[in-house]
């Protein structure tokens, strides 16, 4: 993907990326990995925490890694535990006229 990005950013024909657009870019993908990936993990300790007689199956390797991964991700999204964002006040921004409003 990011050299898909940066091919993209040094395309001739005017649909190019800006220097600050492929950061940008390569930034929410690298962050929104980590944010699934860490809600993932809490989620599949939550549930061995909270099942001993699933953890003990993993204990004695009745039970893989790779299905407890699964079985996470099968039993909660991890996207489910994003955090919702939204403006609580109406914002003018300093980038041209862009209005944000309220919710």
């Amino acid at each position: 993907m990011t050299s898909v990005l940066i091919t993209h950013r040094d395309d001739d024909d005017g649909s190019t990326l800006t220097e600050q657009e492929l950061v940008d870019a390569l930034l929410l993908v690298i962050s929104a990995g980590h944010e699934t990936t860490v809600n993932l993990i809490d989620q599949a300790i939550y549930l061995l925490l909270t099942r001993p007689e699933q953890r003990a199956k993993v204990g004695t390797g009745a039970v893989t890694w790779a299905e407890v991964i699964e079985e996470a991700l099968r039993f909660g999204a991890p996207v489910a535990h994003l955090p919702l964002r939204y403006a609580v006040e109406d914002i003018d921004t300093d980038a041209g006229p862009v209005h944000i409003r309220q919710g």
